[in-house]
């Protein structure tokens, strides 16, 4: 009797342990998928994996309409894709990069939760800390992007004064030919960052050697300079701006030269 009593609690404590085990495994299980942080990355997920695949739609839209190539970044997909998504947490753009022909493409994200961070390692990429999708899992180097995003280049903005319609005075002066103007601008919109802005005039529209180089954070800048490498009769017709503005990154906005209407006066 006494070996069948032992026999029965030997069971009994071997299902209380394998219960208990169960009980464990059940909790861990609830806790993970059914925490309140845990469902919410969950949700984070979700949205960056959807908009993957919404950008990715968008570029091939843009490479059937652009000669079979990608374009240099996203922010020209707006005519396929508006806005252009950004990550739920940081609101950063995803990590975009093209090779040097525009023919292949790599894109990236990260990911937070952990029913969908094993895809990080399981996505063919060379980073196991990113979720890598595209033609060419190679392009985007270590470092190059982080969980803070991508940052975005400042808006292309227009310039105010002088318009295209106005002339400048040019003065030839034993100092070289003067030049006297006011140049404004739109300021160039890049939210979360601070731009600084550069402008360069020149005679030539190569910009070779630029005849004034200068630098401010202001919209509006009152220039008196000399042109001493070149002489009034020169820019008698006309000369080149280039206006760009550069984040604290520094991402630069398109831009073309401006001609600027040049008139010599006596």
């Amino acid at each position: 009797m006494s070996l069948k009593l032992n026999w029965i609690e030997k069971n009994r404590s071997a299902e209380i342990v394998i219960v208990f085990v169960i009980f464990i495994s059940i909790t861990a299980v609830l806790f993970i998928y059914l925490n309140p942080q845990e469902i919410i990355k969950q949700v984070r997920d979700a949205k960056r994996l959807d908009d993957m695949n919404k950008i990715r739609s968008a570029l091939d839209h843009y490479k059937a309409e652009h000669n079979w190539t990608y374009p240099n970044n996203i922010f020209l997909l707006t005519d396929y894709i508006s806005p252009i998504p950004t990550d739920p947490l940081t609101h950063k753009y995803y990590g975009y990069v093209v090779n040097s022909l525009n023919t292949l493409y790599e894109l990236n994200c990260n990911l937070e939760s952990i029913k969908k961070l094993p895809l990080e390692k399981t996505d063919n990429g060379d980073n196991d800390n990113l979720y890598e999708i595209g033609t060419d899992l190679t392009l985007m180097k270590q470092g190059l992007y982080n969980n803070l995003g991508v940052n975005p280049p400042p808006n292309v903005f227009e310039l105010i004064s002088p318009k295209e319609t106005d002339t400048i005075s040019i003065k030839e002066t034993d100092k070289g030919c003067l030049f006297n103007t006011t140049l404004s601008w739109q300021e160039a919109i890049d939210p979360g960052d601070t731009n600084s802005y550069f402008y360069y005039i020149d005679n030539n529209p190569d910009f070779s050697s630029p005849e004034i180089v200068g630098k401010t954070s202001n919209t509006t800048i009152a220039l008196t300079e000399y042109f001493k490498n070149v002489n009034c009769a020169e820019v008698e017709d006309k000369m080149y701006l280039i206006l760009v503005a550069q984040d604290s990154g520094g991402n630069l906005t398109d831009t073309n030269p401006i001609i600027i209407k040049t008139t010599l006066s006596q």
